[in-house]
């Protein structure tokens, strides 16, 4: 199956999958991350971090309606760029299909001015082996 693109996001349909996946990951991400990193109580001090698989291109486009969201690793780098709390969460996005992975880093460029992509872990590789990262 061939994937199609709306700018850099990637095209899905499906308001009630795509739009409520987007939705509940966004919100389950920041709910994460506030309780491995200790959250306010501890001072957001505990190193965590989300790796993202299958990352795409950080938006979707939800062809049924007409807009563009973010995607999961959206949600992750969104987290990561607005919250002054992150200093101690690392975002790993990995992605095996070439043009998401450029899109990705186009929508990095576009949204996030401040973040540096040198900053940002992206992984492109294939899943077709198992792999063990250790950086």
């Amino acid at each position: 199956m061939a994937l199609e693109f709306k700018g850099d996001a990637i095209c899905l349909s499906g308001l009630s999958g795509t739009r409520l996946k987007c939705d509940i990951i966004g919100k389950y991400y920041r709910f994460w991350w506030n309780i491995t990193s200790g959250g306010k109580a501890q001072d957001y001090k505990f190193p965590t971090g989300i790796i993202d698989l299958h990352a795409a291109t950080g938006e979707v486009y939800i062809v049924d309606t007409g807009e563009t969201v973010l995607g999961s690793a959206g949600h992750v780098i969104e987290l990561k760029a607005t919250d002054p709390n992150t200093e101690h969460l690392k975002a790993i996005l990995v992605e095996e299909n070439r043009e998401c992975y450029d899109h990705l880093k186009n929508v990095i460029r576009r949204r996030w001015l401040r973040l540096h992509l040198k900053n940002i872990i992206l992984i492109l590789q294939s899943f077709q082996e198992a792999y063990i990262y250790l950086m």
